[in-house]
C-alpha cells in the first residue's frame, strides 16, 4: 500500500530487544549488603536522525541472571539489614544526549547478591518528516 503523497509525516514503531550485562555485585560494587535503590541505564544502539522526533516509548524488563551469595538475618521491615532482595520498580524509555534510545530501570537490591543480566524489550514511536526524493521513493 502506497503512502498518501500529501501526508506530511510518517510514524514508525520500532522494537528493540536484548540482554544488558550489568555484573553488579552489592558487596563488591556497593560496599554494602543493606537495601539500596538506584537507576540503571541501558543504552541501546538505536539512534534517531536529527530530523526524527521521539514521540513515546514503553519497555518491559526482567531479571535475566541473578544469584544470591547468602541471606542476612534481617527482615523486609528492617531499615538496613534485609534478606536477599531483587526488584525492578520502574521503567522509562527516552533519549540520551546523543539521541540514542535508552531505558532507565529503577532497581532495588539488598543482601549479598549479584545482578548479572537484565533482559529488555522497548517499543519506540518516532515521528519522521517526509522528504521528496529524486528517485521516486519518498521517505
Amino acid at each position: 500500500m502506497a503512502r498518501e503523497k500529501n501526508f506530511p509525516f510518517h510514524l514508525d514503531n520500532i522494537d528493540i530487544s536484548g540482554i544488558a550485562v550489568l555484573n553488579l555485585d552489592t558487596d563488591a560494587d556497593l560496599s554494602t549488603e543493606s537495601k539500596k535503590e538506584g537507576d540503571v541505564y541501558i543504552i541501546t544502539l538505536f539512534g534517531l536522525k536529527p530530523t526524527d522526533t521521539f514521540v513515546d516509548g514503553s519497555a518491559v524488563v526482567t531479571l535475566a541472571r541473578i544469584s544470591a551469595d547468602d541471606s542476612t538475618g534481617g527482615t523486609l521491615f528492617d531499615r538496613d539489614d534485609v534478606p536477599v532482595l531483587f526488584a525492578l520498580d520502574d521503567v522509562e524509555v527516552g533519549l540520551n544526549e546523543v539521541r540514542f534510545v535508552h531505558i532507565r530501570v529503577r532497581i532495588v537490591v539488598g543482601g549479598d547478591i549479584a545482578l548479572d543480566k537484565i533482559a529488555f524489550q522497548a517499543n519506540v514511536l518516532i515521528h519522521r518528516e517526509q522528504f521528496e526524493s529524486t528517485d521516486g521513493c519518498d521517505y
